[in-house]
């Protein structure tokens, strides 16, 4: 580029190209060396930065999907494990109260004769009812064991998913760095004002209102001629503030043109009521959309991401509920939170048939004031079945699930993402 430019401007000064078209054509190109390289330097930055965000985005959405399916296989793995050790502990419940009934009838008969109907167990009776409490009691050691690990392996996971997006957003705000230092290295564009200030166009608005204001000065009276002198005035004394931030004019000389240029009064204040009307009219539309506008922001505020990476999402107690009420609604969350709940995308099929028909059709009892309520919300992973069915306050049902709704959407909570419920202080 520089050669095509040197040999251009050689080529001219040596006389074979001499005139105005000449002379106007080594004016334009005389920045353009400059600039290309300007250009290059600028392309090259943003080059390398794209390349490396390409990668770092490669890096961490791996690590994060490798994450999300081990959390996803440790979420059921604990679930199961919960299971198990329910069972576990309901079948060591069973047997120790087996072997203490068989343990007292031995011990009370051992060496007094039985009553008529009374059955005395034998040693061998009560050595079975001992080895059952034991493995009763292994079983639900393991089921502990295996609980404590798919919890410690679904912990791990959330911390792996919350390192990737911690160097996901590194690397986004380095790039955002990388790419602003690309746009300073490059041609700086013009701003709006100075596109017009650097176009033809302008040139000749300018040359024509100078021709009317000096015209209606000398013929024209009255109003008319106010109103041509302080619009054409007006845009004189930009052409003047333009030129005078371009470098084109001195302070001294814009001084002096801004002194010399006649703008009435009352054209101003005229303009200054205009402007005062329109801008309480958006005034007045800005109070209407407030309201709206503020339980927006109310709801995202309750949405926050917490350091171990899972987002809470904090529940607001309804004003007038009762003791009971809140208690449900405590009650509720900590069930929630014992589950690990995680933001899952719910297809219109999953939620039929509706809870009250599975409900009653299991031949359950429904009580006054209550609602049939999923222990994990559908939304949070939870199954439409009897099992992860319970019957809750309807107020405090439906709170819950308008508050959540309300936080996944207006929160920007995406599926796949882990969350934890608190009370809203």
């Amino acid at each position: 580029m520089s050669k095509i430019v040197d040999a251009v401007n050689t080529t001219s000064q040596s006389g074979i190209w001499i005139g105005a078209a000449g002379d106007t054509f080594r004016t334009k190109i005389d920045d353009l060396p400059s600039n290309a390289q300007k250009c290059a330097d600028s392309y090259g930055i943003a080059r390398d930065a794209a390349s490396v965000w390409a990668g770092k985005i490669d890096d961490t959405q791996s690590r994060a999907d490798t994450a999300l399916a081990q959390a996803r296989v440790a979420h059921e793995d604990l679930a199961a494990a919960a299971d198990a050790l329910s069972q576990a502990l309901a079948a060591q419940s069973s047997s120790a109260r087996t072997l203490s009934r068989t343990q007292n009838l031995y011990d009370l008969y051992k060496e007094t004769p039985a009553p008529a109907g009374v059955t005395v167990p034998t040693d061998w009776q009560l050595r079975q009812a001992r080895n059952a409490s034991s493995s009763a009691a292994s079983r639900v050691d393991s089921a502990e064991s295996s609980q404590a690990d798919a919890q410690a392996r679904l912990d791990a996971a959330k911390r792996l998913v919350a390192e990737a997006k911690a160097d996901y957003d590194d690397g986004a705000r380095v790039v955002v760095a990388k790419l602003s230092d690309a746009k300073d290295a490059g041609v700086r564009a013009d701003t709006w004002w100075e596109s017009i200030y650097h176009s033809d166009a302008w040139k000749v608005i300018v040359t024509v209102v100078t021709i009317v204001v000096i015209v209606a000065a000398i013929v024209l009276s009255g109003g008319v001629a106010l109103a041509i002198l302080a619009v054409g005035g007006a845009l004189l004394l930009a052409d003047s503030l333009m030129a005078w931030q371009e470098g084109d004019m001195s302070t001294g000389d814009f001084a002096l043109a801004a002194a010399l240029t006649f703008i009435p009064g009352g054209k101003l204040v005229g303009a200054a009521g205009k402007g005062l009307s329109a801008a309480t009219r958006g005034a007045s539309a800005a109070v209407r959309t407030s309201s709206v506008a503020a339980k927006i922001t109310g709801v995202a505020s309750r949405v926050r991401v917490a350091e171990d990476g899972v987002t809470e999402i904090a529940i607001k107690m309804k004003k007038g509920w009762s003791q009971e009420q809140i208690d449900a609604m405590i009650t509720k969350i900590n069930q929630l939170n014992d589950r690990n709940p995680v933001v899952t995308r719910v297809e219109e099929q999953a939620r039929n048939p509706l809870a009250t028909s599975i409900w009653r059709r299991a031949g359950r009892e429904f009580e006054p004031g209550k609602d049939v309520d999923h222990i994990l919300d559908l939304r949070l992973g939870g199954k439409n079945s009897l099992a992860n069915m319970q019957l809750l306050d309807s107020s405090v049902n439906r709170s819950f699930g308008a508050q959540i709704g309300n936080a996944i959407r207006h929160g920007r909570v995406g599926d796949d993402t882990f969350v934890r419920f608190t009370v809203m202080g």
